[in-house]
């Protein structure tokens, strides 16, 4: 059973990529401040296309195993992309630490979405997971 579910695990993952890919064939630049990428929505509808599949997953006993997964092909998709910062001059950012702080915080997000029940809109969720990861914050005040 344990290896049917990881072949599962292995077809969804290498298909999602391959959309997210295909979202972004040409090259182009995007500015994040105002749109979602592509790969991000196309990220989030896919999931929600195969939501049961995706649930079941998450709730079975190879999840660890689809977490992996998902996170290793997002940090990977993410090093075909190249980001550029506000201000790179004011900090060092170390882009293998910043493709896995943006897999991880991908992964909340769809574990987020999967456990709410599906309550947002996959345009929803790419939207609000572009506003969290590439929008500055101006300060923090804590209450």
């Amino acid at each position: 059973m344990e290896k049917v579910l990881n072949e599962i695990i292995d077809v969804t993952i290498e298909e999602l990529v391959r959309k997210m890919e295909e979202s972004i064939q040409e090259p182009e630049v995007y500015n994040v401040s105002d749109q979602t990428l592509p790969s991000t929505l196309i990220m989030f509808k896919h999931i929600y296309e195969y939501k049961k599949y995706y649930v079941s997953l998450l709730n079975s006993d190879v999840s660890n195993q689809f977490s992996e997964k998902f996170i290793e092909a997002v940090k990977h998709f993410n090093r075909n992309l190249e980001v550029t910062f506000i201000n790179p001059a004011d900090v060092e950012i170390d882009y293998d630490m910043y493709t896995n702080f943006y897999a991880y915080a991908a992964f909340g997000q769809v574990q987020y979405w999967l456990k709410s029940g599906f309550k947002q809109t996959p345009e929803d969720m790419a939207e609000q997971l572009t506003h969290f990861l590439f929008l500055k914050l101006e300060s923090i005040k804590v209450v």
